[in-house]
């Protein structure tokens, strides 16, 4: 150790180790006091009803009640319908007022086992496959084509025709 004495570090590392106590008889107090209440049933149990995105959310209140407010009392009816005609389904689903379900279908034979059905023969020819428009044209007819594409473009985006590049090479 050049040029002095070690320093005493006896005061500091004292009041550390007393912190580090102070820090574990909270921790150990919180740890039990948690552990009571866990252990003891609620004096006040939640209310039924006061759970869902909309409950205390006034943005979500707000547009809920902008949007009932724009219907029509037509409209508002048959909203209202709807939702009485699905809270029935689910009513179904769930066995109250029970309606019988409808009959489940057979699974379809597997088609080596069907037996082959005659169709019917056709009363007039089918017409001949379609060619796709751009197909279908002339090579003038092709160019004409892409030059009003191209004037049309250039006048969506501000430019003049002129500058627009020039039709592509017939094919």
């Amino acid at each position: 150790m050049p040029g002095g004495r070690p320093r005493n570090n006896a005061k500091r590392l004292k009041a550390a180790v007393d912190e580090l106590a102070k820090a574990i008889d909270g921790l150990v107090g919180k740890l039990g006091s948690a552990s009571q209440r866990a252990t003891q049933p609620d004096a006040t149990p939640r209310k039924a009803g006061k759970r869902g995105p909309g409950r205390g959310n006034r943005k979500l209140k707000a547009a809920l009640k902008s949007v009932w407010a724009n219907y029509t009392p037509a409209q508002r009816a048959a909203r209202i319908a709807a939702m009485k005609a699905g809270h029935a389904k689910r009513k179904r689903r769930l066995g109250k007022d029970a309606a019988p379900k409808p009959a489940r279908k057979a699974p379809k034979q597997a088609a080596s086992k069907q037996v082959a059905r005659k169709r019917p023969a056709p009363t007039k020819p089918s017409p001949a496959p379609r060619k796709s428009a751009w197909a279908a044209m002339t090579p003038e007819q092709r160019a004409a084509r892409v030059a009003k594409m191209q004037a049309g473009r250039a006048k969506a985006v501000g430019a003049t025709p002129a500058a627009a590049p020039a039709a592509a090479p017939a094919v």
